[in-house]
C-alpha cells in the first residue's frame, strides 16, 4: 500500500481523484479477495470424480470418518480423506508406509479446512515405527491439527504445520452425541416405504428407481447378498435424487462389489457422474453388527452401521462416501482409500466454519479502509501551491514597465508617450508582493507567466488606480513641458 500511495501522490493528483482511486483500489480488492477463497472455502457444489488433488476442490469441517469404537489400519490401507473422529482409540498398525488422514493424492478434493483439526481422537493415538502418518499434506496454509484425548506415539508424524494437542480429555467431546444422532437417523431411513425395486442376482445387485421420487428408497436383503462379488447398477434414478438403501438382516452382512453401472454403461470414476452417485447415495445397515465390504471396485455411497456390537471393516480399492460406525472400524486392503464424499443430510451433509483458519477475506477490505490515502494527500495539495503561488504578481514585476515609461521621452514623440503609457498601470503591483510573500518560496511560480490580466481577479484593482492616475498626470505635465520648449526653440 505504501507504494500505491506515492503514486497517487503525484503532482497531478486531486482530493477528488484521490477519493475516487482510493474507492476504485477498494473495490477490487474487495471483490478479487472472495473469488480466491469461493475456489476453496465452500463445500463443492458438483461433486467431482476420483483425480489427483495436488490442492484441496472445497473444504468440509464436517467427519468423513466417525467411530464411536476403536479405529486400526491393517495390511497395506493408504488413505483417509476428509476429517477422521474417533472416540476411542486409533491405531496405524500396519507394518511401513504412509498412511495418509485428511487429504488424499487421489481423491474427491474435499479436506477439511487448513490448520483445524483433521484427526480427533477420544483415546490415545499410536503407530509402528516403520510407519509415517502424514495429516494434512498439500492444504497450506496450516496442514492438518491433531487432537487426542490420550497419549500420541507415532515416531513418524507429520502435521504439515498442524498443532498436535495431547491428553485433552475434552478433545472429542463435540462429537459424542453422533452416536444417538446415527441411531435416529438410520431408524427413520429404516421407516421409510420402499420408492424403487431391488434385484439380486448371481452376478449383480440391479436398483431401479420410480424416475420421480427427490428420494428413492430401496429395501435390500443382507441375507442374499451371501459372500458373492456383484456389479451394482443403478436404473431410473434421476441425477439430483438422493438414494436411501436400506440393507436389512445379520448380524454379519457381506457387500461385495467389482463393477458400478448407470442405465447399462459403465461409469468412468473419474467423472463427475460418479461424484454425484457416491454424494447421493446412502448404506444404511439396519441390523447388521459386522458389515464387511470388499471387492475390487470403487463403491460409491455413505454408510450408517448404528449398531455399537460389532466391527465394520473396509479392504476394497476405494470407498466413496461418509463412514458412520457405532461400533468398531478396520481399514484394510492393499492401497484401499476412503474419499470424502458427503451425503445431503443434516447429518451427514458438508459443513465449513464460519471464521476460516486462513482469514483470506478479512485483510483486503481492511487494509483499504484503513490507509486513507485522501489524507496523505491533503497534506501535500498541490492545487493549493497553485493557489498560494500567485504566478502573476511575480510576472508584474518582470515587465519592468518603469523603464519603458521613462526611455521613450528624450527619443520619441509625444504620441508615443500615451501608447507606452497604458502598460503603466502595471507598476502598481510593485507595491504588493508584501501580500503574497510565500509566492517566491516556489520554484514552480515563474514558468506560469499568466500575465496581467490573471492580476485583475485578486482583488488589487482598488489600490491601483490612484496610481495609475498619478503616472498618468505626470507622463501629461512632461509631453506639455517638451513640447513648449521645442517651440520656444524654433522662435
Amino acid at each position: 500500500m505504501k507504494s500505491s500511495l506515492r503514486r497517487i501522490g503525484a503532482p497531478t493528483f486531486s482530493l477528488a481523484a484521490g477519493v475516487a482511486a482510493l474507492l476504485a483500489a477498494g473495490a477490487l480488492a474487495v471483490q478479487s479477495a472472495p473469488a480466491a477463497v469461493a475456489a476453496a472455502v465452500n463445500c463443492i457444489q458438483t461433486l467431482p470424480g476420483i483425480d489427483a488433488n495436488p490442492a484441496p476442490e472445497g473444504y468440509d469441517n464436517r467427519p468423513n470418518l466417525f467411530v464411536k469404537g476403536g479405529f486400526t489400519v491393517v495390511q497395506n490401507a493408504a488413505e483417509m480423506e476428509g476429517k477422521a473422529v474417533v472416540l476411542g482409540d486409533a491405531s496405524v498398525t500396519k507394518a511401513s508406509g504412509i498412511y495418509n488422514v485428511g487429504t488424499a493424492g487421489v481423491g474427491s478434493g474435499l479436506w477439511p479446512q487448513p490448520g483445524t483439526d483433521h484427526l480427533v481422537v477420544g483415546g490415545s493415538l499410536s503407530a509402528n515405527s516403520g510407519v509415517t502418518v502424514d495429516v494434512g499434506a498439500n492444504n497450506t496454509p496450516g496442514g492438518g491439527a491433531v487432537s487426542a484425548g490420550g497419549d500420541v506415539t507415532v515416531a513418524k508424524l507429520s502435521t504439515n504445520g498442524g498443532k498436535v494437542t495431547t491428553n485433552d480429555s475434552s478433545a472429542a467431546d463435540a462429537y459424542r452425541d453422533l452416536p444417538a444422532r446415527i441411531q435416529t437417523t438410520s431408524a427413520s431411513y429404516a421407516a421409510l416405504p420402499a420408492t424403487g425395486i431391488v434385484s439380486v442376482t448371481g452376478w449383480g445387485i440391479d436398483l431401479v428407481g420410480d424416475g420421480t421420487s427427490a428420494t428413492q428408497v430401496f429395501t435390500l436383503d443382507g441375507k442374499a447378498l451371501g459372500a458373492a462379488v456383484r456389479s451394482l447398477e443403478v436404473k431410473n434414478v434421476p441425477a439430483t435424487s438422493r438414494m436411501i438403501i436400506n440393507v436389512t438382516g445379520g448380524p454379519q452382512v457381506t457387500l461385495g462389489l467389482n463393477a458400478l453401472l448407470l442405465n447399462g454403461v459403465p461409469v468412468p470414476i473419474s467423472d463427475s457422474t460418479f461424484g454425484e452417485l457416491a454424494g447421493h447415495m446412502l448404506w444404511n445397515y439396519t441390523e447388521a453388527q459386522d458389515v464387511h465390504v470388499t471387492g475390487s471396485a470403487q463403491v460409491p455411497g455413505s454408510m450408517l452401521v448404528p449398531s455399537e456390537a460389532g466391527t465394520t471393516t473396509i479392504d476394497v480399492p476405494g470407498y466413496n462416501g461418509r463412514v458412520y460406525v457405532n461400533g468398531d472400524f478396520v481399514h484394510g486392503g492393499s492401497g484401499s482409500e476412503v474419499h470424502a464424499y458427503p451425503f445431503p443430510d443434516e447429518l451427514t451433509t458438508c459443513t465449513v466454519d464460519p471464521t476460516p483458519q486462513p482469514t483470506t477475506t478479512s485483510p483486503v477490505p481492511t487494509e483499504t479502509a484503513t490507509s486513507p490515502v485522501p489524507t496523505e494527500t491533503a497534506t501535500s495539495p498541490v492545487p493549493t501551491e497553485t493557489a498560494t503561488s500567485p504566478v502573476p504578481t511575480e510576472t508584474a514585476t518582470s515587465p519592468v514597465p518603469t523603464e519603458t515609461a521613462t526611455s521613450p521621452v528624450p527619443t520619441e514623440t509625444s504620441t508615443s508617450a500615451p501608447a507606452t503609457s497604458a502598460p503603466a498601470t502595471s507598476t502598481a503591483p510593485v507595491a504588493t508582493p508584501s501580500s503574497s510573500t510565500s509566492a517566491p518560496v516556489n520554484g514552480s511560480a515563474t514558468p506560469t507567466a499568466g500575465g496581467s490580466g490573471d492580476l485583475a481577479v485578486t482583488g488589487a484593482s482598488s489600490a491601483l488606480l490612484p496610481t495609475a492616475l498619478a503616472a498618468f498626470g505626470f507622463l501629461v505635465i512632461g509631453a506639455v513641458t517638451l513640447l513648449t520648449v521645442r517651440g520656444r526653440g524654433r522662435h
